[in-house]
């Protein structure tokens, strides 16, 4: 039988070997992909506690010194959740904001314009803190 024939080391067998190594790299890649998003989920529930901290913190000192109730600070978040889209979801669009140095949008959520590397205005005071 030729070499070149099933079973043999040419064309069938240079089919599996690259078969293999293509398999070999796309679960090397998964794997990398899947180590990323893990570190990402922990960055994000750092960040989580951060902000479940600052909150506490606010909460506190606003029942303190204020004496707002939380049915009170309820009716808020409800209120600031339909001003933001008129949908009531739990949750804050993020927006888009124009750097005040070169004029060109940008995202509110990046420290930095990437244009022009001007300081995000919207990023300072509540995110600073953590």
């Amino acid at each position: 039988m030729s070499s070149f024939g099933i079973g043999g080391r040419g064309i069938g067998g240079f089919g599996a070997f690259q078969g293999a190594r293509e398999a070999a790299s796309a679960a090397r890649d998964a794997a990398h992909r899947a180590s990323d998003a893990a570190e990402r989920v922990r960055d994000l529930q750092i960040r989580l506690d951060h902000l479940t901290l600052a909150c506490t913190a606010l909460w506190s000192i606003l029942k303190e010194k204020t004496g707002i109730t939380e049915d009170e600070l309820l009716a808020r978040i409800k209120e600031l959740d339909l001003a933001d889209d008129g949908v009531q979801d739990g949750r804050l669009k993020k927006k888009a904001i124009i750097c005040p140095n070169c004029g060109r949008t940008m995202s509110s959520t990046h420290l930095r314009c990437m244009y022009c590397g001007h300081d995000n205005p919207s990023g300072q005071g509540f995110d600073a803190a953590l």
